[in-house]
């Protein structure tokens, strides 16, 4: 990126010849030529001929930008005054209450999870840039776009920043948790050495500011690489910015001059070192969660804990400090968004107006291109993010509820189809109360087991109280009968005292079996007492 792009570089790799020329138009005065002062052409491109790029400056790509950062900004806002009311409105919070916090609908993690669906959104699209102006355009890209591209990727770093700094959880899970931090890193990097290719060149300053209103000519549109060299200046700037305190708070934080005017360098040295004391206030949340982990972080974290935990007086001063460290946080985003943006669109509003892009119709007016849409329509995961983080909610709650549910008494019934919580328990008195009123039978009424040895042999005839049940076999005789128990009637159903004493109702002997029903093999017995052949 840019440091590896120049004239010579481009000719001699990419076999590119850059037009940095600007042509001059001169005037005449009592035939003497007079410098003018009327630009005429700006590397090879007349008025009304610059090309646009959509891609980068079109209207619809950039909102999407500046929305999305503003929607993380907004969040995190929400966030911070959730935070804060929390902090110094609770009171009686104790370990049993935030337990049973879990299992509610939490909006801190609501707020959360949006914050990182928008840093994830922009994480891509920013290196997708970075990557591109590194090895694709960088010896055709125009200063006006370039300058565009490091405020765009400055946009990212500030949803990035809000995102490492807002987010509780972010280390919840540490593999996911590093590759963010990894490709955030890699875009605040790319950032940073787009920024310090614009302090390149010291015989022609790299234009980064927006022209006056009444100017109609810049050399905003020759191409990035014209004022960039072959030398490593990342490195020089930064020792240019840190050299002394007067020139680093004067020069660079105030000015945003490190030598050129950069425009959002000063913003860029802010955001950086913050996120830099954000990543170490995400290690001491680490260590301060680690108390449930097993070795040198439990320790750690419950070091913490005796002089911050519930109740302690150390516990408000930390927390007040956490709170300011959030507001300047999401103050620092908020800063770089409004400051960025302003430019972006001032800068493409000259432009616009200047009368050198095509007029007739300005392609970077029309969002309806293919690398515009793509971007617009990616937004929308955020949506998706926020309904699956609504559901997951929902469902937890859900559980939590069916978790608190008593199970109705099973008393007297056996559930089949779970063995090991049967309940075989006799029912309630109310139960028994119930059936209190059928006739109570002896167990001499009752017919008598029926085993080996009390079985009537195969073959016989046995009448038990003039009653007998008869029943088909192979053999010879084709009934063997058991006793049957005669059929007894409450007296109140028969409508007669309980001092009659009650017939037993006469059942008939059934009748012969046909003849077709008989084995047919008169000469084969099975009955127990034959022996067996």
């Amino acid at each position: 990126m840019g440091s590896y792009v120049s004239v010579d570089r481009c000719q001699a790799h990419y076999s590119i010849t850059l037009n940095c020329s600007v042509h001059v138009y001169n005037d005449t005065n009592n035939g003497t030529t007079v410098p003018g002062t009327s630009v005429t052409e700006i590397g090879g491109y007349t008025k009304g001929h610059f090309p646009g790029d959509p891609d980068i400056a079109g209207i619809g790509i950039l909102g999407v930008f500046v929305a999305v950062t503003s929607f993380a900004i907004s969040v995190g806002f929400v966030s911070v005054f959730w935070q804060a009311t929390k902090t110094w409105r609770r009171s009686g919070y104790t370990e049993e209450k935030r337990v049973d916090r879990r299992y509610r609908m939490s909006l801190s993690d609501t707020l959360d999870s949006l914050v990182l669906a928008c840093s994830d959104q922009q994480v891509f699209t920013g290196a997708a840039y970075a990557f591109t102006l590194r090895y694709w355009r960088g010896c055709t890209i125009s200063a006006y776009h370039y300058n565009i591209v490091a405020n765009m990727m400055l946009l990212t770093c500030a949803t990035h920043l809000i995102s490492v700094t807002i987010v509780r959880n972010y280390w919840k899970f540490p593999w996911l948790a590093l590759l963010r931090v990894i490709s955030i890193t890699f875009v605040f990097i790319a950032t940073g050495l787009l920024m310090t290719n614009q302090n390149a060149n010291s015989v022609d300053p790299f234009p980064t500011g927006v022209p006056h209103a009444n100017e109609t000519q810049s050399s905003l549109f020759l191409p990035a690489a014209c004022f960039q060299t072959d030398n490593h200046t990342a490195m020089e700037t930064f020792e240019e910015t840190t050299s002394d305190a007067y020139t680093f708070f004067m020069k660079n934080i105030a000015h945003s001059t490190p030598r050129n005017k950069i425009q959002g360098w000063n913003w860029y040295i802010i955001t950086l070192l913050f996120y830099g004391a954000a990543t170490i206030a995400e290690l001491i949340r680490i260590f301060r969660r680690g108390r449930s982990r097993p070795g040198w972080r439990a320790n750690v974290g419950n070091r913490l804990r005796r002089c911050c935990g519930l109740g302690k007086p150390l516990r408000k001063v930390v927390q007040s400090v956490f709170i300011a460290y959030l507001v300047l946080g999401v103050g620092i985003g908020c800063a770089v968004t409004i400051i960025s943006a302003k430019y972006i669109f001032d800068l493409r509003k000259w432009v616009d107006k200047s009368g050198w892009i095509q007029q007739n119709q300005n392609p970077e007016n029309d969002a309806k291109s293919f690398g515009q849409l793509v971007p617009i329509f990616s937004s929308a995961l955020i949506l998706f993010s926020f309904a699956q983080i609504i559901s997951e909610n929902c469902t937890r709650r859900s559980g939590r509820k069916d978790e608190d549910e008593e199970m109705p008494p099973q008393g007297g019934k056996i559930q089949y189809f779970d063995p090991s919580t049967d309940d075989a328990v006799s029912p309630p008195e109310k139960d028994k109360a119930r059936d209190s009123k059928s006739v109570n039978v002896s167990a001499a009424s009752l017919p008598g087991r029926v085993d080996f040895k009390s079985q009537s042999p195969w073959g016989s005839d046995l009448s038990f109280a003039s009653t007998q049940a008869a029943t088909p076999l192979l053999g010879g005789d084709g009934y063997f009968s058991i006793p049957v128990a005669p059929r007894l009637h409450s007296a109140s159903s028969l409508g007669i005292s309980s001092a009659q004493p009650i017939q037993p109702e006469q059942v008939p002997s059934p009748s012969p079996v046909p003849a077709p029903l008989l084995a047919r093999d008169e000469a084969r017995d099975i009955s127990p007492r034959s022996p067996r052949s």
